[in-house]
């Protein structure tokens, strides 16, 4: 999704003047609206340990209810 509004080209749709504002401000909205989450909870173990490295707070890993091994990737 990163992409979708800055993109390798400079063709997004934020332009590169905004970039820096709004990367800094997203970022810090990102870091207050989590001191406010009481329970952070991941679907997978990379999840948690995303969570566990930007937040520096611990999750509880709750796996989907979906059967993920009947399903196959693309290439």
């Amino acid at each position: 999704m990163y992409f979708a509004y800055f993109n390798e080209n400079k063709q997004g749709f934020i332009s590169e003047k905004n970039r820096a504002f709004l990367e800094n401000y997203f970022r810090t909205w990102d870091v207050t609206s989590s001191m406010r989450v009481e329970y952070f909870i991941a679907v997978s173990n990379f999840i948690l340990s995303q969570i566990q490295k930007y937040y520096r707070l611990m999750a509880k890993v709750i796996y989907p209810s979906v059967d993920c091994k009947s399903f196959t990737i693309k290439k």
